[in-house]
């Protein structure tokens, strides 16, 4: 599961970049777009899928959360010293 949460953290922090990415060649760009409707729509559909893979990532994590790391001991592998 960890191996899960860290791909899904890498690929949202590549989605926010590529929405932030996007968003700046939309607005350089301006009235020069050949076709701004589909830019936009594309940006959204960026964002929307950055918004679902956090939630998937955040969601991951909290499930986790309450899970220990390590193994905890049981009675019988304890040593008791004189």
């Amino acid at each position: 599961m960890r191996k899960l949460q860290l791909v899904m953290a890498y690929l949202t922090l590549l989605l926010m970049f590529s929405t932030a990415v996007c968003g700046m060649w939309i607005n350089s760009a301006g009235s020069e777009v050949a076709d701004p409707e589909s830019s936009i729509r594309f940006h959204m559909a960026i964002g929307i899928s950055t918004a679902i893979s956090y939630l998937v990532t955040f969601i991951t994590i909290l499930l986790n959360k309450n899970k220990p790391l390590k193994k905890e001991l049981t009675d019988n592998s304890i040593q008791h010293t004189p």
